[in-house]
């Protein structure tokens, strides 16, 4: 909190702005003749008080304002001419702009009024014929500031005024009854100036307050600018019908120095909404009822036509009435309990219900209605319905349904017959027979528990529609299955298809399954230039005759040449010749439509080495080597060949590539190398390979020369069973061997008797994949095993497996084997 001290001796005031700790720095503004009364507000609307002194000095003839800058500072002061030497100054919002203005007492004579626009500037002033000191408040609770006036020994106030006459907008008013609330209208003419208020009252006519309505005694409030206020007054809905009630509504007392305008009196009416009540009961007509006879074991039922309730929506009742001392008059005790037959429709319906499985027989019933208001038709005899049951036997009237996704199957079609199948029907009293009909004629009623039918005597090439339906023993039937079947025709062109084959070879033409519709006829294909184009075989157009050989059982025609035709399409008409010498009609319908590309034969041939081509070895260091091979050939080219290094990934290279030179290898160390032709086709060519040694590397001591040893120190044959024995026992300077056994899978383990050696098996580098499992054939089944010494000399050693076939019941005589290396009992 900062102080603002007026300093009258100095002509100044001081600002002492707070340094938060108990202590203030002081500024000192303006030079005025005696400044004597310092007020402060926000003048300028920025949230910063602003300050505003009055000069009493000899001189002193205003107010002068001191806008500030938000920063402890202030601008220069701005005087505003008042009077001659003013001894008082106070803020307020005396005109209700919601902008501070001045009040400023002059001496003992006026006071002054400065207007503020609310950006820190005043308007000119106006004076007030009062003298003495000022203070401001809002005394009268209207929301602008009023002034008080000390004269004297008394104290004088100055309240804001309100302007303008206030009078009820209408003379009378409505509201319906089930309206809440009556709305009444008080509007402020002439002028809106000031607030005011005005008081409004009720008084009872022929409403009553508390009953009708709710009692008014309250106070309505015009703010400055408000010129129309509404005020409800909630009226009271009783639910019963009664007369229109009216109560009155005066405003007065207007305060503030408001008038009162020409209609301060209304009268409110509250308007009835409910309707007349219903006292007529709904009028019965008994003869528009009538029984439902169902039939045993199903419940009875009765119902109202058109017209037999005199209003809608009346509950209606029947009662069983059973007229014990026969009078025709309905008396105590002669009624049932009531059934609920349902409401009635718009043009008196009745939707009837069940009255229960009756016996045959004449029955009374008793019907009333009762309308929403409650009133009750009377149970009289007037009312009463006559109903006579037979009670019979429920006719069957339920047709016969398929299955869900039921079809009427066809196969076996020939050229001269179909059968038919079909689910059966199902029926609530059983399916008694089933019609079928071709073409829309009965053909056969089947059993019920038939379910096929073979139809014969069709006409090859022939469509026939058939329609079968389920019929039980009262006539109901069920929905029709159909098919469509078209018979085999006798030259079915559809049926027949060119082989096409390559430039050099023949081009067949053959007939599949049913392309005669007859076994053992005589086939022959004519070449059809249709000359002039008009899809009709005239004299001229076919060539000879091409035999295709006789028709099988099934209808289908061995393949036979046509002779290498050149790309392009064809047409022959295909005939039939049955043992009597009868030839089908060659026409266009039996012609047969070929198109023929011609294309080159698959390449199937593998690329092949030159006689004697090896894989060469040259160039050997510590670290590399070159291999080289020469070009293999093919019969449509060379694409590429496969490089492969110890069975690793291949190296691919040009078919213009014949060597390669190999680096990054382990110095002293075999490396094994193989390579294949391959072409376009991805036939592959059968594989060269070579062995070669790394040189030691520079620096490093000699190894001894290359041994030469090239024998097995070991040969194992192991199955699922156990060791399978060789003859004779393994032996490293034996060279055959053979071993006999029942399984289909045997693992082979061999081992050099000298480490620097290479095992080959079946020509394969063993490097790594042993012990190796060997699927068995039936029968021999021959394994090589190679072992190259370091010097590159090969042993061959030659082994026979012999797999026999298990006897019967080997499963009950199987031995399980001993485990590897242990002893078993």
């Amino acid at each position: 909190m900062d102080l603002a001290v007026s300093n009258d001796s100095d002509s100044n005031i001081s600002v002492l702005l707070n340094n938060g700790n108990g202590t203030f720095t002081t500024s000192a503004y303006g030079s005025f003749p005696g400044p004597f009364k310092l007020v402060s507000g926000d003048f300028d609307g920025d949230a910063d008080d602003d300050l505003a002194v009055v000069a009493n000095g000899v001189g002193g003839n205003g107010a002068y304002v001191l806008i500030s800058r938000g920063d402890g500072s202030f601008e220069t002061p701005v005087l505003y001419y008042t009077g001659n030497q003013p001894i008082d100054i106070a803020t307020g919002d005396f005109d209700g702009d919601n902008h501070l203005d001045l009040a400023v007492t002059n001496q003992w004579s006026t006071v002054s009024f400065l207007n503020g626009n609310g950006d820190g500037t005043f308007q000119a002033k106006s004076d007030l014929p009062l003298s003495g000191y000022i203070a401001t408040g809002d005394w009268n609770g209207d929301l602008i500031t009023d002034l008080a006036n000390l004269s004297g020994n008394t104290i004088f106030l100055k309240t804001s005024r309100a302007e303008g006459a206030l009078a009820l907008s209408a003379p009378a008013y409505s509201v319906p009854e089930d309206g809440v609330s009556a709305i009444v209208t008080v509007n402020r003419t002439g002028s809106s100036y000031g607030q005011t208020k005005v008081r409004i009252k009720t008084s009872d006519i022929t409403a009553i307050a508390g009953s009708d309505y709710t009692a008014v005694d309250a106070t309505i409030v015009f703010n400055p600018g408000e010129t129309t206020q509404t005020y409800s007054i909630p009226v009271a809905d009783n639910g019963v019908h009664g007369v229109d009630r009216t109560f009155g509504v005066t405003i007065s007392a207007p305060t503030n120095e408001a008038t009162l305008g020409g209609q301060t009196s209304a009268t409110v009416t509250i308007v009835e909404d409910d309707p007349v009540p219903d006292t007529t009961a709904p009028t019965i007509d008994p003869t528009k009822f009538a029984a439902v006879d169902n039939y045993s074991g199903t419940p009875d039922r009765l119902a109202g036509a058109a017209g037999a309730i005199g209003e809608p929506g009346a509950i209606v009742r029947v009662y069983r009435w059973i007229d014990a001392d026969t009078d025709g008059v309905v008396d105590a005790g002669e009624l049932g309990a009531a059934i609920a037959l349902g409401t009635s429709d718009v043009d008196g319906t009745v939707p009837g219900a069940d009255i229960g499985d009756l016996g045959p027989g004449t029955y009374k019933y008793v019907v009333s209605a009762e309308d929403a208001a409650g009133n009750e038709s009377p149970r009289t005899a007037a009312a009463a319905v006559t109903v006579t049951l037979t009670k019979g036997l429920a006719p069957d009237v339920t047709d016969p349904t398929w299955p869900a996704g039921a079809t009427l199957a066809n196969t076996n079609v020939t050229r001269t017959g179909v059968r038919l199948s079909w689910p059966a029907a199902d029926d609530d009293r059983g399916v008694d027979h089933y019609e079928l009909k071709q073409d829309g004629g009965l053909i056969a009623s089947p059993s019920a528990a038939t379910l096929t039918y073979d139809v014969a005597g069709l006409t090859a090439g022939t469509s026939y529609t058939f329609e079968i339906v389920a019929v039980d023993a009262a006539g109901n039937r069920s929905a029709p299955l159909a098919a469509t079947v078209a018979t085999s025709p006798l030259v079915d062109p559809a049926k027949f298809s060119a082989v096409d084959n390559y430039d050099g070879t023949p081009d067949q033409l053959a007939g599949a399954v049913d392309a005669i519709g007859r076994a053992g006829a005589t086939v022959h294909a004519y070449r059809w230039d249709d000359a002039d184009t008009d899809g009709v075989v005239d004299a001229g157009e076919l060539g000879a005759a091409i035999a295709l050989g006789t028709s099988g059982a099934d209808g289908s025609v061995a393949a036979v040449d046509l002779g290498d035709l050149a790309p392009g399409t064809y047409k022959f008409v295909v005939t039939a010749t049955d043992g009597a010498g009868t030839e089908s009609p060659r026409t266009a319908a039996a012609a047969v439509t070929v198109t023929l590309t011609k294309g080159t034969a698959p390449d199937v041939a593998a690329p092949v080495w030159q006689a004697g081509a090896t894989l060469s070895v040259s160039a050997v260091t510590y670290e590399s080597l070159r291999l080289s091979w020469p070009a293999a050939t093919d019969d449509r080219g060379v694409d590429h060949y496969e490089l492969t290094q110890n069975a690793g990934t291949p190296i691919i290279l040009t078919a213009s590539t014949l060597s390669r030179d190999i680096g990054d290898l382990a110095a002293s160390t075999v490396y094994e190398f193989s390579i294949v032709a391959i072409d376009a086709a991805g036939n592959r060519s059968a594989a060269l390979t070579a062995t070669a040694s790394t040189l030691p590397r520079p620096g490093i001591a000699q190894p001894p020369e290359a041994s030469g040893e090239n024998r097995l120190r070991l040969l194992t044959l192991i199955t699922d069973a156990g060791s399978v024995s060789l003859t004779p026992a393994f032996d490293m300077n034996v060279l055959a061997y053979e071993a006999t056994t029942t399984e289909s899978r045997v693992t082979l383990n061999a081992e050099p008797l000298s480490p620097a050696a290479v095992l080959r098996i079946n020509g394969q580098s063993a490097l790594g994949k042993l012990p190796l499992a060997i699927d068995l054939a039936p029968g021999k089944n021959v394994v090589q095993i190679e072992v190259q010494a370091a010097n590159g000399n090969i042993r061959a050693y030659d082994l026979t497996i012999n797999r026999r076939e298990k006897p019967p019941g080997w499963h009950l005589l199987r031995r399980y084997p001993r485990p590897l290396g242990g002893s078993g009992n």
